[in-house]
């Protein structure tokens, strides 16, 4: 549902830690999930288990990946989404296999790992960069002493200490080589946008949509509290205070969305009034009171209104075809070796 999802916090942990799979743990990887898609090029893939016996895993240009190495990657994002869940939530059905979605998660480490360091290899290569300017770090520094300051179990040991500088550097580096160096020659032009407009028109039609605001409680029991207390023009404020969903933070605002885009819960909206307020509706992410905001229309953006959307879209599409060029390029010039063929 991209910017429409409505998860929270009464999804069992262990799913936050499989999504970390792909939106924390990797540092590099966030970006490329949010901007272009995840690319892991099959000849740096890897599988965990056939490589443990080994204490060097692999050897990428400078640096070698230990067993140990992965163990700690492998602990970093799993040590936040263990233990049970809070009690007075809602049960949410299970909707992973834990096991699996774990084995998967340290099979897949060794890939990611070594992907991470071929790019900062490959970057320590291009004498223009300047990778030795301190001005570099400075970022990923102070990010680093806030994680050691923070962090619930202190880091006393300095392997981990440094482990740990590493991971958020290689990442930090790897990013501002890409907005200077990679992406730079990006450029998207007016008759570009225009084609993609008109090869893609149907994408800028909408049906009837309708933009809500919600309050998402873990409990009936709760939500009835808060539903007997609620008012339409109090309705904002509630949500920031009690709601648990990440859409509180903006008083609950949702959408707009067309019916059969969200989850069957919310097409109550489409029959309501401008300004009423329904509930208790249920679904597996808790106990929903909806406020109705405003209906919009069947509609047809123009080329201008649609304009910056179709500018993104494009640029990701390019930039995702120029980070691919760039890994097969790092490829080519870092050295990659282990005990077994990658």
């Amino acid at each position: 549902m991209s910017s429409l999802t409505i998860g929270n916090s009464m999804i069992k942990k262990y799913v936050y830690g499989t999504a970390a799979i792909l939106f924390f743990g990797f540092g590099i990887y966030l970006w490329k999930i949010m901007n272009t898609g995840l690319y892991v090029p099959s000849d740096s893939s890897s599988d965990y288990s056939d490589l443990q016996s080994q204490k060097n895993l692999v050897i990428v240009g400078e640096d070698i990946i230990t067993k140990e190495d992965i163990d700690w990657e492998y602990s970093q994002l799993t040590s936040d989404f263990s233990g049970d869940d809070d009690g007075d939530l809602t049960s949410i059905p299970e909707l992973y296999d834990k096991d699996e979605q774990l084995k998967s998660l340290r099979d897949r480490l060794v890939s990611y790992l070594i992907e991470r360091k071929l790019l900062y290899n490959f970057v320590k290569q291009d004498t223009e960069f300047n990778i030795s300017d301190p001005a570099r770090y400075s970022k990923c520094i102070g990010e680093w002493q806030i994680s050691i300051k923070e962090s619930l179990a202190p880091i006393v040991d300095n392997k981990n200490r440094e482990r740990l500088k590493s991971r958020l550097c290689e990442r930090d580096i790897i990013l501002q080589y890409l907005d200077e160096v990679v992406f730079k020659k990006v450029q998207i032009s007016d008759t570009e946008v225009a084609d993609y407009y008109k090869n893609n028109v149907k994408k800028f039609e909408f049906s009837k949509r309708v933009l809500i605001r919600q309050i998402v409680l873990g409990s009936e029991k709760e939500a009835k509290k808060i539903r007997h207390k609620v008012r339409s023009h109090s309705f904002e404020s509630f949500a920031r205070k009690v709601s648990i969903t990440p859409e509180a933070s903006s008083g609950g605002l949702l959408g707009p969305f067309s019916k059969g885009e969200m989850p069957r819960v919310f097409d109550a909206a489409f029959s309501m009034r401008r300004g009423e307020i329904r509930g208790i509706l249920k679904s597996t992410y808790g106990f929903h009171i909806i406020k109705l905001e405003k209906k919009f229309p069947k509609s047809k953006l123009s080329l201008r209104e649609a304009r910056p959307k179709i500018v993104q879209e494009l640029r990701k599409q390019k930039q995702e075809k120029e980070y691919q060029v760039w890994v097969e390029m790092a490829l080519s010039a870092v050295p990659v070796k282990s005990p077994r063929p990658l």
